[in-house]
């Protein structure tokens, strides 16, 4: 996939690899990579600057994470879960391997160190979030490890609007993570938001079908993103947008002095994306 017209990151941008660049898209920050763009094709704006030669070693577990919820202050499940979260601050959980469907009061009833994962299975996440929660996804015996976002998630208490708002979550992948698209209803897809801290261990944050279909707006995520490879999330020819989404990625300055729970850490500074070597 490459950065397009109509894309923007606004925040450091670092990739082990090198950007690919397709037109005038817009990098507000620093942008540091292993290899250059290639020259020919390098239109993009760099108002923050770039630098080239620069590897950053990438995280090689979620250890952390997983050890926080499956102790007795967190909370794992063992099968597919679907969190919902709802506007007044409650949480649905819904696992259908275990034949349960139940609601919690808040975040810290979910689970009291704000670790919650899912272990053998998927995780599926949609809602409007209040509180501070790390989730996510693992694989055991091969199976599970994925995280599919499944409608716009948002902060109740918007960072953009109040600086000190307390709301924040992380989403963790040992695999992938992949904002969904169902083709027989498109209206539903256009201009989705995602609000959280993105990491993917082995995998990529992508856009289900994001080279089929009508072009569906822009897809805003504001926090903080690392992906082991540069996931699909639109095609865009000619600087125009042919199907799945143009980018707006927004850095949550909040991160810089206060990071996610279990977020992994690359040692250097709180990166906005990412791409290893594929």
């Amino acid at each position: 996939t490459s950065w397009s017209t109509g894309d923007t990151a606004f925040g450091p941008v670092h990739t082990n690899d090198k950007f690919n660049i397709d037109g005038t898209p817009v990098f507000t920050k620093k942008a540091t990579a292993f290899m250059s763009a290639v020259p020919k094709r390098n239109y993009a704006a760099w108002n923050g600057g770039y630098e080239w030669g620069i590897h950053i070693p990438y995280p090689t577990d979620l250890d952390p994470f997983v050890t926080a919820a499956t102790s007795a202050q967190g909370k794992a499940v063992g099968s597919d879960t679907y969190l919902t979260f709802n506007a007044d601050g409650s949480i649905r959980i819904r696992v259908p391997g275990e034949g349960t469907d139940s609601v919690v009061s808040s975040s810290v009833n979910l689970a009291h160190n704000g670790a919650f994962a899912v272990i053998g299975g998927d995780l599926y996440l949609q809602g409007t979030l209040s509180g501070n929660l790390a989730v996510g996804a693992v694989s055991q015996s091969g199976t599970g490890g994925n995280v599919f976002i499944t409608g716009d998630i948002t902060y109740n208490d918007d960072p953009c609007v109040n600086p000190s708002s307390g709301d924040k979550l992380g989403i963790y992948a040992e695999k992938n993570i992949t904002v969904t698209y169902d083709p027989t209803n498109p209206a539903a897809y256009v201009n989705r938001k995602v609000d959280a801290s993105i990491f993917s261990l082995t995998g990529v944050f992508q856009v289900q079908d994001a080279k089929t279909g009508p072009p569906r707006g822009t897809l805003t995520t504001f926090g903080a993103m690392m992906q082991y490879y540069r996931g699909e999330i639109g095609n865009t020819i000619s600087g125009v947008l042919r199907s799945g989404y143009s980018k707006r990625f927004g850095y949550d300055e909040r991160l810089s002095s206060s990071p996610p729970l279990y977020y992994p850490s690359a040692g250097r500074y709180t990166l906005y994306a990412w791409r290893e070597g594929a």
